[in-house]
């Protein structure tokens, strides 16, 4: 930093500290501006662009030429620059906090309001760039809201949250509010930040696994429908996908699928479908589990369960069964190599002779003998494709021809 630069910076706080507290011997206060100098020096020292045209590498060699060290001092980048002025700005403010009492007179107050003195000084001189996750506890912190609405009345909460992102990481400052939503006196204020710290997140591009993390929500466990930050996630998600409502429920369901298995995630859904607040967004990611499955590339078989299917004797009379049916033909269509049947994986699940007393008590009842029906001629068929016809196929033709002597026979002998 140029001497220059930081004895304007010392006279400014020097004028300012005599003429608020002309009681301070001025030694002291000498001693104390040059302490701080050298720290905002060393944090505000800009870096050289060695990528200009400018910067020569032989200067180096020549440390020793006054002409050589002038130029090297002079080759800052714009951004140096900048960051220059603001450190500048910044060990002005530092220096007023660090020399000033910890109360703020009312009269110097009103003439930050007058000089509309910005929400980041404010900040600074007020002590709250460094309180962590205590900000909204700190008794200065209301103080400063009320000068931030004075001096920015239009969209005070923009201004505090740019002020606030300007000295605390995401995450710091995201945990700050998410406790002072807690808090009666601070909930309000606190919602209208999150809505702000969420706006910038988009503008960063943040990420769903991002924003998630965040919001603490990877440790919310498997009540996670019922926590508030799940709301303001889900609300984010659907701003990032640009409100294209089958890509933020893809978006929100791979997020969780990190977190939780594709069997918890379910449970959850369902029951936070029998909660009035949270039925709606459950319904969306209900419907949007199969495509999201389905994209993973999840078997009919691995599926089956994941959609709350079991093999018994109710299976052909869940409502779940239609919506495995669909996903059986998606994926088939999807992967012709991996294709596969519901007499399959039914054998599977029941093998063949539970399979058969299971469709055989099936095609007692009118609402599942057709779907029975079918299935024990689908059976047959891959059967005789097997080559094991045997007492089974022998009995389910007689049984297609819907003889009384031929369901005497299975009777009999299954």
């Amino acid at each position: 930093m140029p001497l220059r630069l930081i004895v304007d910076a010392c006279c400014e706080s020097l004028s300012y500290l005599s003429s608020s507290y002309p009681g301070i011997p001025l030694p002291c206060v000498a001693t104390l501006l040059i302490a701080t100098a050298l720290l905002a020096t060393a944090n505000a020292a800009p870096e050289f662009n060695i990528n200009s045209p400018a910067f020569n590498p032989s200067l180096i060699a020549a440390h020793h030429d006054v002409s050589a060290q002038r130029l090297l001092r002079v080759h800052y980048t714009g951004e140096a620059k900048n960051n220059e002025e603001r450190g500048i700005s910044t060990f002005v403010e530092k220096a007023k906090s660090i020399l000033s009492s910890s109360k703020i007179s009312e009269k110097t107050l009103e003439r930050w309001v007058r000089n509309k003195k910005s929400p980041g000084k404010a900040l600074i001189r007020l002590k709250l760039h460094k309180t962590g996750g205590k900000l909204f506890e700190n008794p200065q912190f209301n103080t400063w809201v009320a000068i931030v609405k004075r001096t920015n009345p239009h969209n005070p909460e923009a201004a505090m949250m740019s002020a606030l992102m300007g000295r605390y990481s995401d995450d710091v400052l995201s945990q700050a509010i998410i406790a002072a939503k807690k808090v009666p006196g601070t909930k309000d204020l606190a919602s209208k930040l999150q809505i702000e710290q969420t706006v910038a997140w988009l503008k960063k591009g943040k990420s769903s696994d991002d924003v998630f993390n965040l919001l603490q929500l990877k440790t919310a466990g498997k009540q996670i429908f019922d926590n508030p930050q799940f709301t303001v996630w889900t609300k984010y998600v659907d701003d990032l996908s640009k409100n294209d409502a089958d890509k933020a429920d893809l978006t929100m369901l791979s997020t969780l699928g990190a977190h939780y298995s594709d069997d918890v995630i379910t449970k959850m859904i369902q029951r936070a479908k029998k909660v009035p607040s949270t039925e709606s967004i459950a319904m969306k990611l209900e419907n949007a589990q199969p495509q999201y499955w389905l994209s993973k590339n999840k078997t009919p078989l691995d599926a089956f369960t994941t959609f709350g299917l079991k093999a018994d004797e109710s299976l052909l009379t869940n409502v779940k069964l239609n919506l495995w049916v669909k996903y059986l033909d998606d994926f088939n269509t999807k992967n012709p190599k991996q294709k596969t049947t519901m007499v399959q994986i039914f054998t599977t699940k029941y093998g063949e002779e539970g399979l058969s007393q299971m469709l055989k008590k099936a095609k007692e009842v009118g609402t599942t003998e057709k779907m029975a029906f079918d299935l024990q001629k689908a059976q047959l068929v891959r059967w005789t494709a097997n080559k094991t016809l045997n007492l089974f196929s022998s009995c389910w033709v007689q049984l297609e021809r819907r003889t009384t002597a031929g369901r005497e026979h299975c009777s009999r002998n299954t």
